[in-house]
């Protein structure tokens, strides 16, 4: 009878611990949903032009991936289990969109607190927006700045396609480097192509007066 009363209190324990896990679980996965969907809008507000509203927005993030930091230590297991690494995969991207944008610098690692493998796959997504930087900038003229910005995606990609690691280290880089070398060559024929379009339109011009 002891050993079936133990068992009852043990199993409550048990639940009991589980449950605290659970709940835990429950507010991390909505931290975690609170930076994606804010960064996302970050880099929304970059590409419209609005970057004082992305710089309020990631300081706003910042706060929530200071948080999500503290369960490395309260509940390391929900920590790693992967949902963190996505948040913080897209605040890299955020924060290196908006300090090249502002004033054309990139932040390090050590500034961003991030894991490894979420600061490297960040870059690997900061490539795709930067694309999408370009094509702003080819749609307002700016070549010169065009052909600055793809060789930035040039020397990230050069950086990123010589690591060598296992998957499980760092999930998805891969791809993303494949990803990124097609973003790349599409981007020098964009680029090419409307800056070629732009002197020819030009030339015309000056014949035509």
């Amino acid at each position: 009878m002891n050993n079936l009363q133990t068992i009852e209190d043990s199993v409550k324990n048990v639940l009991k611990y589980l449950e605290g896990k659970d709940n835990a679980r429950e507010e991390l996965l909505k931290l975690v949903r609170e930076v994606i969907r804010v960064c996302r809008r970050v880099v929304f507000s970059i590409h419209a032009g609005n970057l004082e509203e992305a710089r309020k927005n990631l300081e706003k993030t910042n706060k929530i991936i200071e948080t999500i930091f503290e369960y490395k230590v309260e509940h390391p297991d929900l920590y790693y289990s992967g949902s963190v690494i996505s948040a913080q995969t897209e605040f890299v991207e955020s924060c290196c969109l908006l300090q090249y944008v502002s004033n054309g610098r990139l932040p390090s690692f050590e500034s961003l607190k991030v894991e490894p493998a979420a600061y490297l796959l960040g870059l690997g997504d900061f490539i795709g927006e930067l694309r999408r930087y370009v094509l702003d900038l080819i749609r307002n003229g700016r070549f010169e700045d065009s052909w600055k910005t793809l060789k930035l995606m040039e020397y990230i990609y050069s950086l990123l396609v010589a690591i060598s690691l296992p998957e499980a280290l760092t999930p998805g880089l891969r791809r993303k480097v494949d990803t990124a070398r097609n973003l790349i060559e599409n981007t020098r024929k964009d680029i090419l192509y409307f800056e070629r379009s732009m002197k020819l339109e030009r030339l015309l011009e000056s014949y035509t007066m």
